[in-house]
């Protein structure tokens, strides 16, 4: 378990949204727009529940300031292309 959450397909799910909301992106329209896909989607949740660093996440969530995204984010990549198109 980490802080409270059980380790189900949930919480990587809103760790990616969250990842997303942060950097400014709405994936929802992302998603509506054509710009990602489903697959696309479940690869970057897949990123998030592989993720060594979950608990840091959350973490990093909760804080209102600071870098866009902790280093070592594997979705940041495409987080940064979909804010620069979307």
């Amino acid at each position: 378990m980490i802080m409270g959450f059980s380790q189900d397909a949930d919480l990587p799910y809103w760790i990616a949204r969250g990842m997303a909301r942060r950097m400014g992106v709405n994936l929802t329209e992302a998603l509506r727009d054509g710009v990602i896909s489903r697959d696309d989607l479940a690869a970057m949740v897949g990123h998030c529940r592989e993720c060594p660093r979950m608990r840091q996440c959350i973490g990093f969530l909760s804080e209102t300031q600071g870098e866009v995204q902790p280093a070592g984010c594997r979705n940041a990549p495409l987080l940064r292309a979909l804010y620069a198109v979307h």
